[in-house]
């Protein structure tokens, strides 16, 4: 059957394309449409044909496996750095909130004078502050201390108390006290290092058991201040004692 149609599909071309007889003239677009079709017929019974077609097919479909697969890759690529971004995110924000929590102690835990000294033979107690161009004021002493062009002396007076039950030399110069003064948000870190007598800083002196001396701090601050509007900071270790200066 099937070359019954290829001979019949033979002798049609004949027929036409053979300038024999006196057949009917055709337009070379209605030759082509001959040609097509006989092209077609032939094709259709070529095995090798459909094996060819059925190839392609099979690679296109290989093809798209690939790229579907290669998606798949990327789109577990990209979920595995949206994880990795929400990880840190997340961390980010406990790290944060760790630290809120770690301020907010550090704000609300509070301790006196007496709490900042309880483990020492000694404490300190704020009794005044004065503002003054020199101090001391009346030279009654070997060592006078002056503030410069535009600046005041801010004069805080201490006591330092004996609490070890016995007479002791009490030396405050090693014993890593800090202090500092804050004016209306302005903070002056270190107070000045002078030769007066009494300097809390260098203080050296033996106290009998449960009795005081005096002792000072001085600040150089802006000359407009007023110390009513102060905080003297005193840290010992890791803790810190706010006085509100009067």
């Amino acid at each position: 059957m099937k070359k019954r149609y290829i001979s019949c599909a033979i002798l049609l071309s004949a027929c036409l394309l053979t300038g024999c007889g006196s057949g009917i003239e055709l337009t070379d677009e209605e030759n082509n449409m001959v040609a097509e079709y006989m092209a077609g017929a032939l094709l259709k019974y070529d095995h090798g044909y459909k094996e060819a077609l059925i190839e392609t097919d099979i690679a296109d479909q290989e093809d798209i496996g690939n790229e579907n697969e290669q998606n798949s890759i990327v789109s577990k690529d990209e979920k595995e750095m949206s994880n990795d971004i929400n990880q840190n995110q997340s961390s980010d924000t406990l790290n944060s909130e760790d630290k809120k929590d770690i301020s907010k102690e550090n704000t609300e835990k509070s301790y006196s004078l007496e709490e900042l000294f309880e483990k020492k033979d000694y404490s300190l107690n704020y009794k005044n502050s004065e503002l003054c161009s020199s101090y001391p004021e009346k030279e009654n002493g070997y060592f006078i201390v002056e503030a410069t062009a535009g600046k005041k002396l801010a004069v805080i007076n201490l006591t330092v108390r004996n609490i070890s039950g016995k007479t002791k030399n009490i030396n405050l110069s090693n014993q890593g006290i800090g202090y500092s003064l804050a004016i209306n948000g302005k903070v002056y870190d270190k107070p000045l290092l002078t030769a007066i007598m009494n300097d809390v800083q260098y203080f050296s002196d033996t106290i009998t058991a449960g009795k005081s001396k005096k002792a000072v701090l001085v600040f150089e601050v802006d000359k407009k201040v007023k110390l009513s509007d102060g905080t003297l900071s005193i840290s010992v270790d890791d803790k810190t004692v706010n006085v509100k200066l009067k």
